[in-house]
């Protein structure tokens, strides 16, 4: 038995040392950093074997890549004292996530877009905007979820960031979608969202709050046209449905 808690100790200690390599992946590429917790700390708020389960009722599954990833072919998942995790090195799909049994989600996911080789990704540091769109609205659908299963609390906080953005450019992969001016941000870090939701706004408007968080994003882009909520309005109608 005493064999048994040693080797599991220490491959523990691996795939933390893996945990640390692929977060400084990411840190070398432009990543999101996701953070969506109670606004109210209790550490006992979920059992450690209740983790895993609640993150695969509440996964996003609008399109092939799920979010956020729990998927052995792809990636490793283990249990630490008190919390889960999820490790993702696989082609441009670079992430860690840890579910804490405080209720605390934190993950650190590479964009895809410095992941990709082929035009219009193939030249300098790019942010897509449809493919930009669909990860926020999937970070607060997963917060929806989240919430709906009433672990959260009356009031649910969600703190979304954007780094490595300095000289990073707007792009559209659509060549029916072509952008008519360059928009490229000047600063290295972006506030995306960051805000305490209740729980019935959060369960009602998430679609709109992530829509007014992605237009915001692209503002500092210094994109302002002020029709673009309209355009990405049905874009994200379309992730809703499942069609895009």
């Amino acid at each position: 038995m005493k064999q048994m808690r040693n080797n599991l100790i220490e491959r523990v200690k691996i795939l933390d040392s893996h945990e640390s390599k692929i977060l400084e992946t990411i840190k070398s590429k432009g990543y999101w950093k996701v953070t969506i917790r109670p606004t109210t700390y209790q550490k006992d708020r979920i059992s450690l074997d209740e983790l895993k389960n609640i993150i695969q009722q509440c996964q996003v599954r609008q399109r092939g890549w799920y979010y956020p990833v729990l998927d052995p072919r792809t990636g490793k998942t283990y249990h630490g004292n008190d919390y889960l995790t999820s490790l993702v090195n696989w082609n441009e799909f670079i992430e860690v996530w840890r579910f804490y049994r405080s209720g605390k989600f934190v993950q650190y996911y590479a964009l895809v877009e410095d992941g990709l080789k082929y035009p219009p990704y193939s030249t300098g540091k790019n942010l897509e905007i449809i493919l930009a769109l669909y990860h926020i609205t999937e970070f607060f659908i997963f917060a929806k979820n989240l919430a709906s299963k009433k672990i959260m609390g009356d009031t649910i906080r969600i703190e979304i960031e954007l780094h490595n953005t300095s000289q990073r450019k707007l792009i559209a992969e659509d060549i029916f979608r072509a952008l008519h001016d360059s928009y490229i941000c000047q600063v290295n870090d972006l506030e995306v969202f960051k805000g305490d939701i209740p729980l019935p706004k959060m369960l009602a408007d998430f679609a709109e709050i992530a829509l007014d968080a992605t237009v915001k994003t692209y503002n500092k882009f210094n994109w302002l046209n002020l029709q673009i909520k309209d355009v990405l309005r049905n874009d994200q109608e379309k992730l809703l449905k499942g069609f895009f």
